[in-house]
């Protein structure tokens, strides 16, 4: 897991998301992603399956945005796997459990250290 900071471009992680969906429709072609926005928090979560260049790798992210302050933050899972090693069943609760853990996951301490002034 990893955390991202936007310092620049605004808070809005709906724009993020999207621009993020466009970034992998244009580098990935045929790549599945989701969207899922939660208007009451103003979060959204992206989650994506894109294939490692050069390598029998598949490479499984979930990227969930937060506004803080004025600025963006993102909470990154993120899994490699081996073509054959996983069967679709076990990579769909890899991904469903990634996502209800990324949706879960307090992001109070995070917003407060990279939404203040610095």
């Amino acid at each position: 897991v990893t955390i991202h900071s936007f310092p620049q471009g605004g808070n809005d992680a709906m724009r993020a998301a999207a621009n993020l969906a466009n970034l992998i429709r244009q580098r990935h072609k045929g790549a599945k992603y989701t969207v899922i926005t939660n208007p009451n928090t103003s979060e959204t979560i992206i989650d994506f399956l894109i294939a490692v260049p050069n390598s029998e790798l598949m490479e499984f992210n979930v990227f969930r945005y937060t506004p803080a302050g004025n600025e963006l933050v993102a909470l990154q899972f993120a899994r490699r796997v081996k073509l054959g090693e996983i069967d679709a069943e076990e990579l769909s609760d890899i991904r469903q459990r990634a996502i209800n853990e990324m949706a879960q996951y307090e992001m109070g301490p995070v917003k407060a250290y990279f939404g203040k002034a610095r």
